[in-house]
């Protein structure tokens, strides 16, 4: 990926998620942990100014607890969010529930 492929809104609370990797044999052996959506973002100037992380789950859309504000117009690296335990069920991770999530961004005003 490279700054020329990129989603953007042109309205807020627009929703863009995408498919994560499957676990590889040797990680999907592993007791899950987390999983971490990262982003790298910039304002145009105009509205939406903002963006949440979301991790799609079995169909639904969990969103960080806060959106990512005080955006410039230059790209800048190191927005995201860690869900620790699945926000569909509060319960640890399963390697099913990695593998059929989606995580993506939220546009925010």
């Amino acid at each position: 990926m490279n700054d020329s492929d990129f989603i953007q809104s042109a309205a807020a609370s627009q929703i863009d998620t995408f498919a994560l990797n499957n676990l590889s044999t040797q990680a999907a052996a592993l007791v899950p942990v987390a999983v971490q959506v990262n982003a790298r973002a910039r304002n145009s100037a105009v509205a939406p100014t903002g963006m949440t992380p979301v991790v799609r789950v079995s169909g639904t859309d969990y969103f960080a607890p806060a959106p990512v504000t005080g955006l410039t117009t230059s790209f800048q690296n190191g927005f995201g969010y860690v869900w620790n335990l699945s926000p569909a069920t509060g319960l640890p991770w399963t390697v099913s529930e990695m593998n059929g999530a989606e995580g993506g961004e939220r546009s925010e005003t």
